[in-house]
């Protein structure tokens, strides 16, 4: 699937117009069901009294390049014009998704080693269906409220990150290259305070750095709609860097940590599938509040973010003994 996640942003990078670009991302979306095992990978890997720090680290390491594409990035587009300079980039993404799925396919081990044999792929399916129903029923409260969360922060991401762009560049008056340098300040906060972060992850404790984030990104969505200068909107993104830093390897953590090993792997395909189905309107609904005034999507975001703090302090609690 790694293999399919590359390969699908060829269609984007040949696409003329709207019709062959949506194959592409059809096919990008489709191969993410991987997700759900490198988590449980990622999961059985991490010692549970570190689980903030290896998270973070799982996602910090990885990202160090990230700070200079933003850059490469503009470097393209200003050579060869926007829309060829994306195409060029796309290509690029395509070269280093195959390499990232060969050493995916060479190097990562399997961490479980299950009894079951698998059987003809509808007998597979109809077992799946009901281990994940299962699993569904055996979801304790703070798993059930902490999926919730996750599934109205799923809701947020693709309505603040799909129209934040636009609205930087309509209405702030922010340049393309100008939000390629914004776009490299985010990922240099995420490299110097990202393992940082996820250390006190473990200190604090999951539950209270899940609140930090949301402490840190309420305020500074709402405060987005107003930014009308290249300094704000440095300060918002280095906020929302920071509160991404917290909530990551947060809802990660304790996500492995509500959830027994042997279902980890349904109850992360769980969480994962109904995070992709909700992006779904998410992304629609966006498009139209955007269209009606360019604050409402972020206005929408800063009352979700509400909720989910109160979801949060009501529902969620730390389990005493960590899933190992």
């Amino acid at each position: 699937m790694t293999y399919g996640v590359a390969l699908s942003n060829i269609f984007l990078a040949i696409a003329q117009d709207w019709r062959l670009a949506t194959v592409g991302i059809a096919l990008f979306n489709l191969c993410l069901i991987y997700r759900p095992a490198l988590q449980a990978i990622t999961a059985d890997s991490i010692p549970p009294e570190s689980r903030g720090l290896g998270y973070a680290m799982v996602n910090v390491i990885p990202s160090v390049p990230a700070v200079l594409a933003p850059l490469i990035a503009r470097f393209f587009v200003e050579e060869y014009e926007f829309l060829q300079g994306v195409r060029i980039v796309y290509w690029l993404v395509v070269f280093f998704g195959l390499i990232a799925a060969t050493v995916r396919a060479l190097w990562l081990k399997e961490t479980l080693r299950s009894s079951i044999k698998p059987e003809g792929l509808l007998e597979e399916f109809k077992r799946s269906v009901v281990e994940m129903i299962t699993a569904l029923k055996i979801m304790t409260r703070p798993l059930t409220a902490l999926t919730l969360i996750l599934l109205i922060s799923s809701f947020e991401k693709p309505m603040f990150r799909s129209f934040m762009s636009l609205y930087a560049v309509d209405v702030v008056g922010i340049s393309k290259p100008d939000w390629a340098l914004l776009s490299m300040i985010f990922s240099a906060v995420s490299l110097a305070v990202g393992i940082l972060m996820g250390k006190i992850v473990d200190i604090v404790g999951r539950k209270r750095a899940l609140l930090m984030a949301y402490a840190l990104w309420i305020p500074s969505t709402a405060y987005f709609i107003y930014c009308r200068s290249m300094i704000d909107m440095a300060l918002v993104l280095v906020a929302f860097a920071l509160g991404a830093l917290l909530f990551g390897p947060a809802h990660q953590a304790l996500l492995a940590d509500l959830t027994p090993l042997k279902i980890q792997g349904r109850i992360m395909g769980i969480v994962g599938t109904l995070n992709l189905i909700v992006t779904i309107p998410a992304s629609t609904l966006g498009g139209m509040l955007y269209e009606l005034n360019p604050t409402h999507p972020f206005m929408l975001c800063v009352a979700l973010g509400i909720v989910c703090v109160i979801l949060m302090i009501l529902l969620v609690e730390e389990p005493t003994t960590r899933e190992i």
